[in-house]
């Protein structure tokens, strides 16, 4: 069985769950571990108990964004101590190569497999130096999106598109998973909107405060619901106190039990600023969820044709607003996806490819 060591998070976030997805699926194909900077207490219990369950290891490094020097010193030690026949290195940039060139040094007989997961990233000016340089190695280059691929790699370099996949039946609507969470939050007939995401820069709170501000103050049955955390939460329930909107918009914060939320809501919203391709929207979708996003998501994630695509300038929340309240007043009418686009057993036979292709 061969040894794959990933990178990843292991966290509350897009990449753990798609990583994990895939893990899950090709267990026992593979003998997984993983690198990760998170810190400890942000990592997901129900994950850290199915690597333990597997007897897989997990290996800490510094954080690269706050000191590059410390985590490649980290890198070459694990690499010149441990031998790993595939590294999987999830990313968000061209900064990637830094992976890519420690482990053609020190570790040169691991097949390297790079995988853009975004259209964008705060490292703009070190990704541009960087992407050229990518291309110097012979890697098999993986993307979740076309936008994604584009973004990390250069024209010249080729690369696959590997659609992040799930669990279908997992997200599908319940009604038992609806009155469950209605009830443990004491939601009654409120109209709820949810937003699934960390606080940070990206997924764009400060505008997506503008618009819930507005909606509640010309509905009153309407809640709005946010899962996750982050560096930006605290500044932002800042905002719902001072304006009086406690009761009307709840910031849930981490939770294990998100696909459960997806039936418990009514609409899906995600205005972020850049995704590669937003694993939150195919989950939404599959639960039947009418979806309004930002257009600088990409439309292969649309599998439902139940998404509504707006801009996200200051000019364009009104009509975030128009069309929030709009659909409150329409029924709720959940569509069933019948495409297998992002079914999790077709992405995995996937990867399994790309890790054993020549």
């Amino acid at each position: 069985m061969k040894n794959v060591l990933i990178k990843t998070s292991l966290g509350y976030d897009g990449v753990a769950s798609i990583t994990m997805n895939y893990c899950m699926q090709l267990q026992n194909d593979y003998r997984f571990s993983f690198l990760i900077s998170d810190d400890p207490s942000s990592l997901r219990k129900d994950y850290i108990d199915f690597i333990d369950s597997k007897g897989w290891q997990i290996y800490f490094a510094p954080d690269p964004a706050k000191s590059v020097v410390n985590y490649v010193k980290t890198l070459i030690s694990l690499l010149k101590r441990e031998y790993f026949d595939i590294y999987h290195i999830n990313g968000n940039s061209s900064l990637m190569f830094i992976d890519v060139a420690i482990s053609k040094l020190f570790s040169h007989k691991t097949k390297i497999l790079t995988h853009s997961h975004n259209s964008d990233s705060t490292h703009k000016g070190l990704h541009v130096i960087f992407k050229p340089l990518f291309g110097i190695f012979r890697v098999k280059r993986l993307a979740c999106s076309e936008l994604a691929g584009n973004w990390a790699y250069c024209f010249w370099n080729k690369y696959d598109v590997i659609t992040n996949g799930i669990h279908y039946d997992k997200f599908r609507f319940s009604e038992n998973n609806r009155g469950q969470i209605r009830n443990a939050y004491n939601i009654k007939d409120q109209f709820v909107v949810l937003h699934v995401g960390a606080f940070i820069h990206q997924k764009n709170h400060s505008f997506m405060f503008d618009f819930m501000k507005d909606v509640c103050k010309s509905n009153n049955n309407v809640l709005f619901v946010l899962i996750g955390d982050g560096d930006e939460r605290s500044l932002f329930e800042s905002k719902i106190t001072r304006e009086g909107l406690e009761g009307r918009i709840k910031c849930i914060g981490k939770s294990q039990e998100v696909w459960k939320w997806y039936s418990a809501a009514d609409l899906f919203v995600l205005p972020s600023l850049y995704e590669g391709l937003p694993v939150v929207l195919i989950e939404a979708q599959v639960s039947g969820l009418k979806c309004f996003v930002s257009n600088t998501v990409t439309k292969d994630a649309d599998i439902s044709n139940n998404i509504t695509y707006m801009g996200i300038g200051p000019d364009d929340i009104n009509q975030w607003v128009d069309k929030i309240e709009e659909y409150i007043k329409t029924p709720c009418n959940r569509i069933e996806v019948v495409s297998n686009k992002f079914n999790i057993e077709n992405s995995s036979k996937e990867l399994k490819e790309a890790y054993e292709i020549k």
